[in-house]
């Protein structure tokens, strides 16, 4: 998704995609409200407050990713619009966006995780997270 709205109108097609960017502003937000919106809230309500009992204390990561939470949401509630060229602009700002917090996850929170967290937590973690995504 992320590299999708960053390419917008050179994004390769399938599966029923356009470059139409009122389309695209909608596949995103339903794409949040369907998916992502979950991994939010499962990082928040189980892994960030895990990795924070959990020392050395990661509190300024985790404190950006939140924030990032909250500014990728609220970018994407703000999708309103009828201004072509912004809505371009403003969906590939949400994809460098998402992208750049993806890759935060990646190179930085999970391998802390993996290094802090037991075989047992991270099991636990794990069966929180699928019932969480489940409920939501």
């Amino acid at each position: 998704m992320a590299q999708r709205l960053q390419q917008g109108e050179k994004a390769l097609l399938s599966e029923g995609r356009t470059h139409d960017p009122f389309k695209q502003g909608n596949r995103g937000r339903r794409f949040y409200e369907g998916e992502l919106q979950r991994q939010f809230l499962c990082e928040e309500e189980f892994l960030f407050p895990t990795m924070r009992r959990t020392p050395p204390n990661a509190e300024a990561l985790l404190d950006s990713l939140a924030r990032d939470h909250r500014n990728i949401s609220s970018m994407i509630g703000n999708l309103e619009g009828r201004d072509r060229e912004n809505l371009h602009r403003r969906l590939a700002e949400i994809g460098t966006r998402l992208e750049e917090h993806i890759r935060t996850e990646e190179r930085t929170l999970f391998p802390m995780c993996e290094a802090r967290m037991s075989k047992a937590d991270l099991e636990k973690l794990g069966h929180e997270f699928r019932s969480l995504r489940e409920c939501v």
